[in-house]
């Protein structure tokens, strides 16, 4: 009956919605939970469990997560003499449905929009609208005037998702399981934090990871690892919905083709929490700043003048010798630059998983005082010719009251090259050619070149 699943529901005195625990023979942990977090929203649960056993059969739970995949779930005995014969998931009961279905054939109260009216009476009939038999006389209710309902006494019923396992034992006491599954809503990020010096020369990293639950389950003292890479993972379904330079604040490994990171420490994550801890931080990393104009990719024949402004790129090298030479996990890395011991914002950037020996390259905004223009010069096509000329001229200015160096990046078709330029040039690769203008404090310095292009 959806059309009144924003009621409130009261069972004895307590309002569905408030705590609401109920008696269940669980398993105790014998050994700190294990989980393994992918940075795609999903995870895997490890658990070692106890339960005290009779010869025999024997009837025990467990807790489990909501958004757990109902195919992952694998429980395997350690105890010899010990056979899991059936397991089956028990889905929460405190619900709606089940609770109108719980008690039909039982009293219930029934308290109306405007407070001032309580039915009481006997549940007939919860399709639709409500039926209920009073004393003398049979009532029926439309769920759009419903403000609550209150249901008598006070039945043990499952708030949580639980796993039921028939487990059959040769002789009287603990058995030790394992307890292995899949989830949704287990998920961590990075987020980086750089301060760069006034040199523009040194930054000092910090780096926090978030991590994040909402499978439908707390874990309390769990050991946790977080996988950075991209694992293949099919679809499941789940049974629910829902200044000091510090070391590391994990041991890292390699996984497969993937990086596992183990975090220090007995952690605590509860349901419907984030929890953001210091991953690493390095000081006095060296940094250099650059200014780059690219216009992009453009061939043929135009006659208008494109205008860009540089683009201001940080970089640094990931290695020790830099101050770094750790492997970094995708995230956003926030820029920022200290004036009287206030940050302010300068620009942010994304990276990717960046290993050791990798360059972190942060294109992190538009420079203001630093702009060009580029306009094409020459466009040389004969009829019947298989060589084409470009020729074009970019102009850089510097309004800025120091000389700076600006990279001009070009980027020419296949099968081309640079036939005559009045700069020195790097050919980056076989299409990208990177220009270094030097350009004097308030003036301007110009660009001249010509581009062969072999066609069939």
């Amino acid at each position: 009956m959806n059309s009144i699943t924003k009621k409130i529901i009261v069972i004895g005195t307590i309002v569905l919605g408030m705590p609401f625990m109920f008696s269940l023979k669980k398993a105790k942990t014998a050994q700190p939970t294990q989980l393994v977090i992918y940075s795609s929203n999903y995870g895997f649960v490890n658990e070692q469990l106890s339960f005290s056993l009779n010869k025999g059969d024997n009837t025990v739970y467990a807790e489990i997560p909501e958004s757990a995949e109902a195919g992952t779930i694998y429980v395997r005995p350690l105890s010899p003499g010990i056979e899991v014969a059936e397991q089956k998931i028990l889905l929460p009961e405190i619900n709606e449905k089940t609770l109108l279905k719980m008690y039909q054939g039982k009293q219930i109260d029934v308290t109306m929009k405007d407070s001032t009216k309580v039915f009481s009476g006997t549940l007939l009939e919860s399709n639709g609208e409500l039926y209920l038999k009073g004393i003398d006389s049979l009532i029926e209710i439309k769920p759009s005037e419903i403000s609550a309902i209150t249901y008598k006494g006070s039945p043990e019923l499952r708030s949580e998702p639980s796993l039921e396992l028939i487990v059959k034992s040769q002789t009287k006491g603990n058995g030790n399981f394992n307890l292995s599954l899949a989830t949704a809503g287990l998920d961590w990020d990075s987020n980086y934090f750089a301060i760069i010096d006034d040199s523009n020369n040194k930054m000092n990293l910090e780096s926090r990871i978030t991590l994040t639950n909402n499978s439908g389950q707390d874990f309390s003292g769990a050991q946790i690892t977080l996988i950075a890479g991209a694992p293949a993972k099919q679809q499941g379904t789940s049974i629910g919905s829902k200044d000091v330079e510090i070391a590391p604040n994990y041991q890292e490994n390699p996984l497969f083709e993937y990086r596992a990171f183990d975090l220090e420490g007995l952690i605590t994550l509860k349901d419907s929490e984030s929890k953001s801890m210091p991953f690493f931080s390095k000081q006095g990393v060296s940094v250099v700043k650059e200014y780059i104009v690219d216009f992009g990719q453009r061939y043929g024949y135009y006659a208008d003048i494109q205008k860009t402004n540089a683009s201001v790129h940080i970089s640094a090298a990931n290695d020790k010798k830099a101050g770094l030479g750790l492997p970094m996990p995708e995230g956003t890395i926030r820029l920022y630059q200290e004036k009287d011991s206030m940050l302010y914002f300068i620009g942010e950037a994304t990276i990717g998983n960046t290993s050791v020996g990798d360059t972190l390259d942060l294109n992190i905004g538009k420079a203001f005082d630093i702009r060009a223009e580029k306009k094409q010069t020459l466009y040389d096509y004969p009829p019947s010719s298989k060589e084409i000329k470009y020729g074009y001229e970019v102009k850089v200015f510097n309004s800025k009251a120091t000389d700076e160096k600006v990279s001009v990046l070009e980027r020419i078709p296949e099968n081309s090259k640079i036939i005559s330029s009045n700069l020195k040039y790097d050919m980056v690769t076989n299409t990208l050619v990177k220009f270094i203008v030097d350009v004097a404090k308030e003036g301007s310095s110009t660009l001249d070149y010509q581009i062969l292009q072999t066609v069939n």
